[in-house]
């Protein structure tokens, strides 16, 4: 008898993880299908800003990136990339980078990982350590 209410326990957790797991996957963040448009703004290291709006169909923001020509196709290594808009930031020479905004907050995210949203503003700023 007891082995019985062990079956019957052990099929109702297994129930109880697929319609969470269904859950899960029905409710996760995905990359909007169809055509979005989005603000790219980039703002060089003499404070110039250089604003972009355009409609895309990409999923992530580097596919944007490269098809406007922001950012070269091989200018992109491992997640990382160093010049925008004919800009290069240079750690070694003068600690300089390009800081990632998603809307008005510091991206959590790289490039090839953020995903384009409908109506967001995605911001590049040529950043300079204070370090």
């Amino acid at each position: 008898m007891n082995s019985k209410k062990t079956w019957i326990a052990l099929g109702a957790l297994i129930v109880v993880l697929a319609v969470m797991v269904g859950v899960f996957v029905l409710n996760r963040p995905q990359a909007q299908q169809g055509s979005k448009e989005i603000t790219i703004t980039v703002v060089h290291g003499n404070g110039q800003e250089r604003v972009v709006k355009c409609r895309t169909d990409a999923e992530t923001l580097d596919e944007v990136l490269i098809a406007e020509g922001l950012i070269a196709a091989d200018g992109i290594v491992d997640g990382m990339f160093f010049t925008v808009d004919g800009e290069t930031a240079s750690w070694e020479a003068d600690k300089a980078y390009w800081s990632f905004y998603i809307g008005e907050e510091y991206a959590s995210v790289g490039i090839c990982d953020a995903v384009v949203e409908d109506g967001v503003n995605y911001k590049l700023v040529y950043t300079k350590s204070e370090y």
